[in-house]
């Protein structure tokens, strides 16, 4: 109201206020060392003490600001006060409770998902104005306290204005709106403050009374707007999709004759049969409703039904006739209500035995304490008592003769020395050199003893049938450790030795050119780019390398990832693939080309692969086979890297794609065309984005913070990722699948304990995941934030709940449930067609994939907010047709062999290193290089023989028999 400067006391005297007309002053600025610097764009309340009037005959005053210490009093000139009235300010206290109560209740009506739909309001205020609010409500039944509900909105539209009950959250229509039924307030008084005197008697200072306002809300889109405010200016009640209370009608006479039917009319069994017969009528099923409580309100209506019933049969006549006719003719208004608050009655219950068992574990703590302080004592004693005994006797006490040694002792001491024997025997071994025998002193004999270890028939190791070459691939490819090895050359005497293992391993290591960077905390590994693809291409076959160099230039793909190797170590995997290459998109297709431990963070990948960048930059033609080659790159990976290295800001800002410049507010909007190559769409472009990112003003800068990493890669050639486009928008549709679910269930945003029994909706949900496999995935409470929260899906399980999912049985009572199950099918078939888009495209074939894109969109718009269209959706419907009329198939560009080498990556890190910081990043660099080079010539291809079923011969089936052809023919 009255604002201060760097004070936060906004108390208004409204009896002060009523008493007359106050004086409010504009305060400028000023620098002086006694004065404050106040704000000119505020008003303070002050108190003329004095008057002067100086030469000129212009008239100043004296002012003192409430609330601030005489020594910022001041001469001020008389025109500069203003002179307000009261009611210029507030009228009085309801006034300000009003509109306090308004702007609460629009505050709390927000569109997130996250956000839990039980809203509770509470504000102090008078008692006098609880009255303004009570008079024009009904008073709620059965309440502890003195409670209130609303009849229609309505009612309250004289206190806070005709749109108080609904607010409208953007130009595009998404809004939320209470529920009326929800809808209930009351008023209590605090309790009292206790203020002791020096003679030891206390006084009760009463502390107001605070008005509770609690409601449920939810969310409607663009396309329910029209509906509501229809629905709303007929009868002044907006539908909702699930209620929080409303009543039924229910027929007297069919009550009575579906109670008295059963053997047990008062049964708990008997009466929710009866009651799920009635809410039949009205698709409402008995897991929606708060049983126990409707049971137990059915029952006393029943049975005072059969006492009418039972004394009118007593009385004779035509008593039970006309009772019949009466209970026809009237009905019963059935309240039922949703299992939001079934357990409330159970709260004050609940807090004592929390209680207790917290004052329990104080005791339990107290008693350890007690114990850990008298073991520490025993402990320091003990300790004291062996100082002695070492000081006497030695540490390990009284020297004894061998003879009274244990034979457990003489056990130990013999294992001790056949392990020294045995590692000297395997160090020979290691050396090349192979021990015949051993010549021992045994002095019981009091002569030499010759042990023989092995015949003379020494096995030479060039005549070895396995080849070393493929120990080592086969040894890497394995993770087979050395000892383990040593233990199979010790077996198996055809195997080449562990000696000569290593020593080839070394040799290999010695072929390869690994760089270590280290730029302060942050370390990596790096090889030369240029020499990799040299490499890879020298090694393919004249066929291959045909088919990948088409017109003399080679399109390599550039990616990388961010993954965790245990809890505490973040690396970036940079590879590289070459397109067109036949296991391009898989594993075997991403090589590696630098591992390095640090964030996602531009600054930190500019400095620390400084080499890579400039390398990259500079990367136009190689040698392959004598012949020059084109190199033409590519740029992949998900939105989160993209971005990154492209400079523009995360995806939750405004102007996130680095695409176009399409607005986060118009991603929805599909009448609009975005590009990424016609600049008059919108295009981005390498150049612009450098120049964006210089510009001082931000607005201007459209999210463009930093000049692109690689300037040699246009926007154009940074081609979308089918994999994270699937993975992202599945889990889009998911979660909005399980909110819909937790607000049937009515399931708060946090809780402190949590059982999924107790949700009917969640819990079948979670059920239907563990009979698709999925048995580690479940709803559980975070520890630190109270949140129930869940673990994301992969891609594969992804697949299996969009192909087995019946979203009409998860949301039966749902009034979009048919849109939801259109817009899940309706997306898997546009996947499983941009996955199946051969290499070169056809335009209509393109043209007719971004129409059904955008109906999808649409279609997603009907169901939920604007603000829920995210930027993968954005990218199918605006870019991915563009990617395929330039590039055609986009499998080729998936991330998904980056994927999998993330996780081989992390396997050898902990299986094939020493964990020790930048040697075991070197170490799985050099593993990966050694397999490269090997597995053309190692690797055993799988042979899988197939059998004709219909002349039995080996090599063809059935559909490429030529005696089944020939059969045919004649027939």
């Amino acid at each position: 109201m009255f604002s201060r400067p760097h004070r936060n006391r906004n108390i208004v005297d409204y009896k002060r206020l009523s008493e007359g007309p106050s004086l409010i002053f504009t305060k400028k600025r000023t620098t002086s060392e006694n004065t404050v610097r106040w704000s000119t764009r505020k008003f303070y309340r002050l108190d003329v003490i004095d008057a002067k009037t100086d030469i000129s005959g212009e008239k100043f005053v004296k002012v003192h600001y409430i609330g601030w210490n005489s020594k910022y009093d001041e001469w001020r000139r008389s025109d500069e006060i203003l002179t307000v009235p009261p009611e210029h300010l507030y009228a009085d206290a309801n006034e300000h409770f009003i509109s306090q109560l308004k702007v609460k209740i629009k505050e709390n009506l927000s569109g997130t998902k996250k956000k839990d739909p039980l809203v509770r309001i509470e504000i102090p205020v008078q008692k006098e104005v609880f009255t303004l609010f009570s008079e024009i409500s009904e008073p709620i039944q059965n309440a502890k306290q003195e409670q209130f509900r609303l009849r229609k909105f309505s009612d309250f539209n004289s206190l806070l204005g005709l749109h108080w009950h609904y607010r409208i959250l953007n130009t595009v229509g998404d809004f939320c709106y209470i529920l009326q039924d929800s809808v209930k307030f009351w008023i209590y008084e605090k309790e009292p403050l206790v203020d002791f005197t020096p003679s030891k008697s206390c006084t009760l200072m009463h502390r107001g009374f605070v008005f509770v306002f609690q409601f449920l809300f939810t969310c409607g889109t663009q396309h329910d707007l029209q509906q509501f405010l229809s629905i709303y200016a007929i009868s002044g009640v907006p539908h909702a999709p699930y209620t929080h209370t409303q009543y039924i009608p229910v027929n007297n006479l069919e009550l009575y004759q579906l109670a008295s039917a059963k053997d047990d009319p008062l049964g708990e069994i008997a009466l929710a049969s009866v009651i799920g017969t009635l809410l039949e009528g009205y698709n409402i099923g008995l897991q929606m409703v708060n049983l126990a409580i409707l049971v137990k309100t059915v029952s006393f209506k029943v049975k005072y039904m059969l006492s009418m019933y039972a004394k009118a049969k007593s009385a004779g006549g035509q008593q039970v006739k006309s009772l019949m006719e009466k209970w026809s003719r009237s009905s019963y208004q059935m309240k039922i209500s949703c299992d939001c608050n079934a357990n409330k009655h159970c709260k004050r219950k609940h807090k004592s035995e929390l209680q207790k068992k917290k004052q329990k574990i104080k005791n339990l703590e107290r008693e350890l304490s007690s114990v850990n302080a008298e073991n520490q004592n025993l402990r320091l004693s003990v300790e004291r008592v062996t100082r002695q005994l070492a000081g006497k006797w030695g540490k390990r006490g009284r020297a004894r003769q061998k003879r009274t040694y244990s034979q457990v002792h003489k056990r130990r001491q013999k294992r001790e020395r056949a392990l020294k024997v045995k590692d000297m025997l395997m160090f020979l071994n290691n050396e090349g050199l192979q021990p015949l025998t051993l010549t021992v002193y045994d002095p019981s004999l009091g002569s030499t003893v010759d042990i023989t270890l092995h015949s003379e028939e020494v096995v030479d190791t060039t005549t070895y049938n396995c080849d070393v070459d493929h120990g080592v691939y086969v040894k890497d490819k394995f993770n087979i450790s050395d000892r383990a090895y040593h233990e199979l050359t010790q077996t198996y005497s055809t195997l080449p030795s562990s000696y000569v293992v290593k020593r080839r391993l070394s040799e290999l290591n010695k072929q390869f050119n690994i760089q270590v960077i280290t730029k302060g905390k942050y370390t990596a590994v790096y090889q030369s780019i240029t020499e990799r693809i040299v490499f890879y291409l020298n090694n393919m076959s004249d066929a291959s390398l045909k088919e990948v160099s088409k017109d003399g230039k080679v399109c390599i793909k550039l990616s990388a990832d961010g993954t965790k190797m245990g809890k505490h170590i973040h690396v970036v995997n940079f590879v590289f693939c070459i397109i067109g290459e036949e296991s391009c998109s898989g594993e075997g297709g991403s090589h590696l080309v630098s591992i390095a431990k640090i964030p996602e963070k531009y600054s930190v990948i500019k400095e620390t692969l400084k080499p890579l960048i400039e390398e990259v930059q500079n990367l136009k033609t190689v040698i392959v086979k004598g012949k020059s080659v084109d190199i033409v790159l590519f740029l992949g990976g998900d939105l989160k890297f993209l971005n990154i290295v492209m400079g523009i800001d995360a995806c939750s800002c405004k102007f996130s794609c680095l695409w176009c410049k399409c607005p986060s507010t118009d991603r929805w909007d599909t009448d609009k065309e975005w590009s990424m190559i016609d600049a008059k769409k919108g295009a981005r472009s390498v150049s612009e984005i450098e120049q964006m990112s210089n510009l001082k003003q931000r607005t201007a800068k459209f999210n463009c913070s930093f000049p692109p990493l690689f300037m040699s890669i246009p926007v154009h050639r940074v081609v979308p990722d089918t994999l994270h486009l699937f993975i992202r928008i599945a889990d889009q549709l998911v979660n909005h699948l399980v909110c819909e679910l937790r607000l049937a269930d009515n399931l708060p945003k946090s809780l402190s304990s949590f059982s999924v029994t107790q949700y009917s909706n969640i819990s079948k949900f979670q059920e239907f995941i563990h009979q698709m496999g999925i048995n580690d995935w479940y709803f559980y409470v975070d520890k630190g934030t109270k949140q129930i929260c869940t673990r994301d899906f992969t891609g594969v399980e992804h697949l299996k709940i969009f192909q087995n999912i019946d979203i009409e049985d998860m949301i039966p009572h749902h009034p979009k449930r048919k849109c939801i199950k259109e817009i899940w099918s309706e997306f898997l078939s546009l996947i499983v067609e941009l996955k199946g888009f051969p290499v070169h495209c056809n335009d209509a074939d393109i043209q007719r994939f971004q129409v059904r894109a955008k109906q999808w969109q649409n279609k997603f718009n009907e169901v939920y907010m604007t603000k829920h269209v995210t930027p993968y959706m954005h990218i199918l419907t605006s870019h991915v047709p563009e990617s395929l009329q330039l590039y055609g198939n986009l499998e080729n560009y998936c991330q998904q062999g980056l994927e999998k080498l993330n996780e081989r990556v992390t396997s050898w890190f902990f299986r094939a290193s020493d964990h020790t910081g930048l040697s075991a990043l070197t170490q799985v660099m050099l593993k990966q290089n050694r397999l490269d080079l090997l597995k053309a010539k190692c690797e055993r291809e799988l042979r899988f023989d197939i059998k004709c079923s219909t002349c039995k011969a080996v090599g063809h089936n059935k559909r490429t028999c030529l005696n089944s052809n020939r059969s045919g023919k004649e027939e």
